[in-house]
């Protein structure tokens, strides 16, 4: 049986005394994050049929009951030397994990690092008080399994390739590391593949990968890199068109607010003019590599946004200022996970998608108390795509995307050694208010594990200053003991926004 209750007397208190003389200027409550019951006698996982795999089980024994959030059921022959254990008893049980005692947290949560055999030895938990002990054993081993190697079959010649998917990732190493995303209809010149990937070549001397099924091949490849046309400059839309042959891999590197280079893999340049127009900066293109063009804009830039896309006889490049520097700045607050994406699940049972949304509705009372237009990606339970978020933020309008979001270890990872925030941005424009956000969140107390530049799906769109959040681990009991704080949660959005506000403007070169 799953029931909703607070966690415990203390929250509900501190909660009321948030409330206590509400006049009518004042917010609504904050009330705490609510956790399931814990029957003593049973071992109770989270439900009959999540998708993570957490379900209720019954077993004998006159004891506490035990809350298992971590490892999920399904987990038999796992394939690390370790694995992460967690749950929650109530307040006052002795919790041993193969017979050996381990910490209990004030909230009754525990989270420990356990080895693994590979013989097939189960884990035993076993929860001791007055009432008597029950003891439950977890079926997962270490399994200990060799890679196969795979070899790279050339072609005898290049063929083209046309991408097939949206967002295609093409990669340095096999489903490694992003170098591209790819944009439909995309055309690549394709030499080779390697187990479920296709090699694409970029220029002499640079190659990629992309997944087999996001390609369709076609005609072998012609000889020599596809040609780049003239160049005209529309500096009153903010504008530039680069006539292409065809839709070739391009990405915009973006240097300064003032200096952006426009880069054509599989391309030379066939330029012989380029129409600068009324724009007051200046615009060159280079060569670098064989099949590698790149195009220089230099002043009268001013952009923090931009976009490429194919227009059917070349590429347009659109930019955007610092938001909010002309107009009302619209912000996009995206609770991350959400439906049957439940993301991260603290030790007492936590839901990641619940956190993130109880966060995001206060972020946004907070932002529009201090007269900012704000746009959530999701306003209840359900379940939406990562490019379905960025898309509903351009539909509405907006500059900014704040995806908020609560950490955790990995499952073969010591849930005890990381705790704290992490901001992560993309582009380079948006690191300035990573970096505020960042700080604003260290000044209420929470450790720092660091301002980071990574590829994200929700961050890397380059017509929005996009960040992502991690305000907390939920894997380490000491910071889920923070997020089931409802004054701990008004803390962490007045932080949020404060970091907003103070987003300074670095001055255009």
């Amino acid at each position: 049986m799953f029931i909703r209750v607070p966690i415990s007397v203390y929250l509900c208190t501190i909660c009321i005394l948030l409330c206590t003389g509400c006049g009518g200027d004042s917010e609504p409550p904050v009330f705490p994050i609510e956790l399931s019951e814990i029957v003593p006698g049973t071992i109770l996982r989270l439900s009959e049929d999540g998708p993570v795999g957490f379900r209720v089980v019954r077993e004998g024994g006159t004891g506490p009951g035990i809350l298992l959030s971590f490892p999920p059921l399904g987990y038999g022959s796992f394939p690390r030397q370790s694995v992460r254990l967690a749950g929650r008893v109530d307040i006052g049980t002795e919790v041993l994990v193969d017979g050996t005692p381990i910490a209990v947290y004030p909230t009754g949560s525990f989270a420990f690092l356990t080895p693994l055999s590979p013989d097939a030895d189960p884990i035993t938990i076993t929860a001791r008080n007055g009432s008597g002990e029950t003891v439950y054993s977890i079926p997962v081993s270490r399994s200990d399994s060799e890679s196969e190697e795979v070899k790279v079959a050339a072609f005898k010649s290049p063929r083209l390739g046309r991408v097939t998917k949206p967002h295609a990732a093409l990669q340095l190493l096999p489903g490694r590391v992003r170098l591209l995303t790819l944009a439909e209809d995309t055309v690549l010149k394709i030499t080779g593949r390697e187990g479920g990937y296709l090699r694409a070549e970029l220029d002499e001397g640079l190659t990629g990968w992309v997944g087999r099924g996001a390609v369709e091949l076609m005609d072998k490849a012609p000889a020599g890199a596809f040609r780049a046309g003239n160049v005209e400059i529309d500096s009153a839309r903010r504008q530039v068109h680069f006539a292409l042959q065809t839709t070739v891999p391009a990405r915009v590197e973006y240097i300064s607010p003032s200096e952006l280079d426009v880069v054509f893999y599989n391309t030379v340049v066939d330029t012989r003019t380029i129409n600068l127009g009324e724009w007051e900066g200046d615009c060159r293109w280079s060569q670098d590599r064989d099949g590698r063009a790149v195009f220089h804009l230099r002043g009268g830039l001013d952009c923090y946004r931009w976009s490429l896309v194919w227009e059917g006889d070349g590429y347009r490049l659109s930019w955007g200022d610092h938001p909010g520097r002309e107009e009302e700045m619209v912000v996009c607050i995206d609770p991350g996970h959400g439906g049957d994406q439940w993301g991260a699940v603290s030790p007492g049972g936590v839901m990641e998608k619940e956190a993130n949304l109880k966060l995001a509705e206060l972020v946004a009372v907070r932002l529009r108390k201090e007269g900012v237009k704000v746009v959530l990606s999701r306003d209840r339970d359900i379940k939406v795509g990562l490019y379905e978020r960025i898309a509903l933020a351009r539909e509405r309008g907006a500059d900014l995307f704040l995806s908020l979001h609560y950490n955790s270890v990995g499952e073969d990872r010591d849930p005890l050694s990381r705790s704290g925030c992490a901001v992560f941005y993309y582009h380079t424009p948006a690191r300035e208010l990573a970096g505020s956000i960042y700080h604003s969140l260290k000044k209420i107390g929470l450790e720092g594990s660091g301002l980071r530049w990574r590829s994200l799906a929700v961050i890397r769109p380059t017509d929005l200053v996009a960040v992502l959040v991690e305000v907390a681990f939920l894997s380490h009991p000491e910071d889920e003991a923070k997020v089931l704080d409802p004054e701990f949660r008004r803390k962490t959005a007045d932080a949020i926004v404060q970091g907003v506000l103070e987003w300074e403007v670095p001055k255009v070169r």
